[in-house]
């Protein structure tokens, strides 16, 4: 893979420059999650939106499904492997 690299450097390295196909790599793939997506329940679906899309955190997620915070972990770990098996099947 080509990787196109830029005079800006941070401490880890040279800052990677984004190229027009990493740029059309990545929405393939953003598409390829969406449609995984949509294929789990809504229940799991609803939850990884939350945490993962909007970034609310386990507690806000909690009270705005008005259940635990334990809950709320066991079912966004069940959704996130549902979710890597959809990929996995998904070509």
């Amino acid at each position: 893979m080509h990787r196109e690299y830029g005079s800006e450097y941070h401490e880890t390295g040279p800052v990677l420059r984004d190229t027009p196909s990493r740029v059309l790599q990545a929405h393939e793939e953003l598409g390829r999650v969406e449609r995984a997506l949509q294929r789990l329940p809504q229940a799991a679906q609803q939850i990884l939106r939350l945490v993962k899309f909007e970034g609310l955190s386990y507690a806000e997620v909690a009270r705005r499904l008005e259940q635990s915070q334990v809950a709320t972990r066991k079912q966004l770990s069940r959704a996130l492997a549902r979710l890597e098996a959809e990929l996995r099947g998904c070509n």
